[in-house]
């Protein structure tokens, strides 16, 4: 398979597992939904990631789970095998055996738990793709940038720490259901905002999110989150057929979203200050004595009378503008104030959130 070959969607596979005491795999669900997704029209099929939970999984599992995949695919699309672990050692003998079991392409995470180094890191991935023919995709490296890669893989450690050995030792809410989904949401809205603010990740699909976010900045993160997180319950309801945990699930990404939003434009969002006067040189002055913000002066006219106009921007805090507007109002009571919320503003003394920042915009 050459590199030039990977496009198109390609979904990461959700591992499902029978209701038994061992947590077996339910590989007649996970052929289900194979062919589910593969009647949706994508181009490849993306089993043992994150969401495959392959670092829950033993190499015997994660061997039949591929067998499985393969099997179902039956050649109609590539597959791209996780086989990423924590040494480099069960890095390569994983990557062998999916590259003898007819996986097109790896996919190979950094290995967590233990920091390493950049050369570390770089010998890691040398060592795999000398015992392997196959292509190995580096997962966001080269759309995001090194040091989005790099905080993500801290990022990532530390949640491993503390979902491993942390959250076990705290106790299990066993109260309303609804309350849990609306208290889970606000609290992982929050943590995911701070992580995303700080140009990282978790992984899995932030890796996308962020991917997402770097090729359509326009787009709300919020959104991008919910519409990934969607896409995921809608596919696992599918298999599971479980309506009350489909609705649970959308209600709680729902919140999720929001608060992502909330927290990176919202209570940080400014405000533009648009004011009608007189006598704009001394409106700009005031504007600069009281908040030490610069403005703009435009000319523009009265619509009724046609009496010329000064038009005075000011972009600022919500603090700022209402000093503005007190100090404003003192020399010229007849000005006419008009009060916007932006919810970003690009230049000197505002904060630029670099979210998904390219490997080329960082060499620039």
């Amino acid at each position: 398979m050459k590199t030039s070959d990977i496009k198109g969607i390609i979904p990461p596979v959700i591992t499902p597992m029978n209701n038994d005491d061992e947590q077996t795999v339910n590989h007649e669900a996970l052929r289900q939904q194979v062919e589910r997704l593969l009647a949706g029209g994508v181009h490849g099929m993306f089993p043992l990631g994150t969401n495959g939970e392959a670092y829950a999984l033993s190499f015997k599992e994660k061997e039949e789970i591929l067998a499985t995949v393969i099997d179902q695919v039956k050649g109609r699309v590539p597959v791209y095998a996780g086989t990423g672990c924590i040494t480099t050692a069960e890095t390569i003998r994983m990557s062998k055996r999916a590259e003898e079991m007819g996986a097109d392409a790896l996919s190979i995470i950094t290995p967590s738990f233990a920091l390493a180094s950049q050369k570390e890191l770089y010998d890691h991935y040398v060592a795999v793709a000398k015992q392997v023919n196959i292509p190995i995709i580096l997962c966001t490296y080269k759309l995001l940038g090194r040091s989005f890669f790099i905080r993500s893989v801290y990022c990532m450690v530390l949640f491993a720490i503390f979902t491993d050995y942390l959250l076990p030792l705290m106790p299990v809410y066993q109260g309303d259901r609804l309350l849990a989904t609306i208290c889970g949401g606000v609290v992982g809205g929050i943590g995911d905002a701070l992580i995303y603010m700080n140009n990282s990740s978790t992984g899995g699909l932030d890796f996308i999110t962020m991917g997402i976010k770097a090729r359509h900045p326009h787009l709300p993160f919020g959104n991008i989150t919910f519409a990934a997180a969607l896409a995921v319950i809608l596919l696992n309801g599918a298999v599971f057929q479980d309506v009350d945990s489909i609705i649970y699930g959308i209600m709680f990404n729902f919140i999720v979203s929001a608060v992502i939003n909330k927290m990176m434009f919202g209570f940080s969002s400014s405000m533009l200050a648009m004011i009608v006067t007189d006598d704009g040189k001394a409106a700009c002055a005031e504007i600069d004595r009281v908040a030490d913000r610069g403005s703009t002066i435009l000319q523009g006219h009265g619509g009724y009378g046609g009496q010329p106009k000064d038009v005075v921007l000011c972009a600022c805090s919500n603090k700022q503008l209402y000093e503005i507007e007190h100090a404003v109002q003192a020399i010229d009571p007849g000005c006419f104030i008009i009060m916007l919320q932006s919810n970003e503003v690009h230049g000197e003394g505002f904060r630029q959130l670099e979210l998904g920042k390219s490997e080329s915009s960082e060499s620039k």
